[in-house]
C-alpha cells in the first residue's frame, strides 16, 4: 500500500490487511512514547496473526520495560505468551556504529 504525502494516515484496520511484508517506522522527539506506541502496536499485529519483529535502537533501551522481558543482546528474541508471533530487538547505536566503521 502506497499513500501519497499529506494523505491521512491508515488506520489500524488498514494496516493489518492482507498478508504482505510491511515495515512501519515510528519516530519523535525523546519522551513521546514512541517505545510505548511502537511495543502496542506489535503486540496488536501479532495478535492479529502477523508475525512482528519490533526493533528500538534507543539508548535508554526501555523496550525490554514495556514488553517485560529482556530483549537485549544483539538477536532478536521471541516475546512470551504470544505463540511465536511476536519478537523484538533491541540495538545499542553506538556498539552497531562501532562494529560498521571498523
Amino acid at each position: 500500500m502506497t499513500r501519497a504525502m499529506g494523505s491521512s494516515p491508515p488506520n489500524f484496520d488498514e494496516m493489518t490487511s492482507g498478508r504482505e511484508r510491511r515495515y512501519y517506522m515510528v519516530g519523535g522527539k525523546g519522551g513521546v512514547g514512541k517505545t510505548s506506541l511502537s511495543s502496542s502496536l506489535a503486540v496488536k499485529f501479532a495478535e492479529s496473526g502477523h508475525k512482528t519483529l519490533v526493533v528500538s535502537t534507543d539508548p535508554a533501551h526501555s523496550l525490554s520495560d514495556s514488553l517485560a522481558q529482556d530483549v537485549r543482546g544483539g538477536m532478536p528474541v521471541e516475546v512470551s505468551d504470544t505463540d511465536g508471533m511476536l519478537f523484538a530487538l533491541e540495538i545499542d547505536p553506538e556498539s552497531a556504529k562501532a562494529e560498521f566503521t571498523a
